[in-house]
Formats: C-alpha cells, structure tokens, sequence
C-alpha cells in the first residue's frame, strides 16, 4: 500500500480513538443487535429469514465476539480495518479514502453496506474482475435486506457483462428473496397500511401531517424517509434527501442519454428515498463518484 494509504489509516485509527464507536448498542432500539443476540442464543434454524439472519451473524461474529467479551471498542476499528482491506488495496479503487473514513460519520454497519455497493460499482466500471470480491460484496450486502434487494437487482443488470451465469444468478436471487420475504412484507405492509404504534406517530399528527383516507400514494409519501423527516423537524436530513432526490433523477437522464448504464444504480437508489434510509446512504458514494467524474471531464475539478 502507498503511504497516502497509511495516512489515511493512521487518521482512521486515531479518531476512532478519540471517538470509540461500536458495532452494537444493545438497546431495543438497536434491532441489529436483536437479530445477532437472537440468532446467537438460537444457532438451530427456525425458518427461512434465520439462514438470512445466520449469515449476517457469520459476518459481524469478530465484532460480536469482541463485545461480548467487553473488550474497548477500539479492537472493532481495527476489525473494521481489516474487512475493508480488499479495498483499499486496489489500486483503482475508487473514492476509497472516502469508504475508509465513512465510519467515523456512520455506524460501522452501515460503513459496510457502503462498502458492499462501492465495491459492487468498481465490478460495474470493470475495475474488478474475478468472483472473490463480488462475493464478498453479497455478505456485506446481506447485512441489511433494504441494501440487499437492490445490491441484486443491480446485479442482474449487470450479470452479463462481468459474466454471472444467469442460471446461477436466478438461483441464488430467489433463494434470497424467499428468505427476506417476511423483512419485505413487512415493510410493505408499513408503507401501504400504515403503523398505529409507529413511533413517529405523534409528531406525523401535527398541522402540517398529510390526512391519506387510506390512499396508496399517498400514504407511501407519508412514510417516506424524506416526508416524516421534514415533519419531525430533521431539516438537515430533509435537505439530503431532497438533493438525493434530485442528484439521481438528473443522473439517471444523464446516463441514459449516455448509454452507459450507471442509470440502473440511480433508479435503485432512488426508492431508497421511500423505503430505507440506509438504502440511500449505501449509495451516496457511488452518485458522488458520478458526479465528481461528469465535473473532471468538463474540467471544473
């Protein structure tokens, strides 16, 4: 590795120390936590979305390990470290500094979503050839059903051009749609019939909440990351979604126009905005990336 690399590491590893960050929280209001503690105290499967489940504990096992052992949790930023290595030690990785320091801005969860979709992307630019990291990109996808869906519909627009055999791919695509089923119904169900219990119910009762009368459009907006954010008051997050919004709509002609394809990232990531925050913040890098490299071929950076 280059020493821009270890410097980079190095102000990874020192912020990490002055600001100690974990994998886990342990609180109910960490449902991650609550699928690795569930399948940890339940290692006999107990249906489909336990496989599911399972394989995301396979994933994060070393930083489990390490907090049910009490160590510091500086041990998990050197964990963090080592899974992003197949990364930063591409020499055409793109933005990677950006990915290196991602954790110190979001959770270390979804510092890997980020990761999985970055590395996802270089395969769709034909930086990376081979399975190894595409695989690898699966595992850290799988770590939220709200990446994972569109990590493979991505991939079947793709498929063929870093030469995914389409029969394998149907394969392993509907083995992990039927096990995320029930994450997927639920989350249907919220955005279709709305939630009494939801837990941003008094707040969405304000004079400015929108009355559905059980209306579909309507009630999918009313759901939606950047509707209930503009109505709790989270402006800053309204603002990115908006930007989000508006980013990969522009991007999406863009691509088109250009025929090269990246479109198929943007429209995905687009629903993000609907669905799953998560979902939008996994692919910020890859709409940045596009965004810087439109302004370098008109020569403004």
């Amino acid at each position: 590795m280059s020493g821009r690399n270890f410097f980079y590491i190095f102000v990874f590893l020192l912020f990490s120390l002055i600001f100690p960050k974990s994998m886990f929280y342990g609180n109910g209001v960490d449902g991650f936590y609550s699928q690795i503690n569930f399948i940890d105290n339940n290692l006999q499967p107990t249906g489909l979305l336990w496989f599911i489940h399972f394989a995301r504990y396979i994933v994060v096992w070393p930083f489990w390990f390490l907090y049910k052992l009490n160590a510091p949790v500086f041990f998990q930023s050197i964990v963090l470290l080592l899974y992003m290595l197949p990364f930063l030690i591409s020499r055409n990785g793109k933005w990677k500094y950006f990915i290196l320091l991602s954790p110190l801005f979001f959770s270390y969860r979804t510092a890997l979503v980020i990761l999985s979709i970055s590395i996802l992307y270089h395969y769709f630019l034909g930086v990376y050839k081979g399975k190894g990291r595409l695989f690898y990109a699966l595992l850290l996808a799988n770590l939220s059903s709200g990446v994972l869906i569109p990590f493979m519909l991505i991939l079947y627009f793709i498929r063929k051009s870093i030469g995914i055999n389409g029969k394998l791919f149907f394969a392993v695509a509907t083995l992990l749609v039927l096990s995320v089923l029930p994450s997927i119904s639920h989350k249907i169900y919220y955005f279709t019939e709305g939630v009494e219990a939801d837990k941003n119910a008094i707040a969405l009762n304000s004079e400015y909440d929108l009355v559905c009368d059980q209306n579909l459009i309507c009630t999918m907006l009313k759901r939606s990351n950047i509707y209930s954010s503009y109505i709790i008051g989270n402006y800053g997050k309204t603002a990115f979604y908006t930007f989000f919004v508006l980013s990969t709509l522009i991007l999406s002609l863009y691509s088109m126009a250009r025929r090269d394809k990246t479109y198929c990232f943007f429209l995905t990531s687009f629903l993000g905005v609907v669905f799953e925050g998560l979902w939008v913040v996994s692919f910020f890098f890859v709409v940045l990336s596009y965004i810087l490299d439109i302004l370098r071929r008109v020569r403004f950076v």
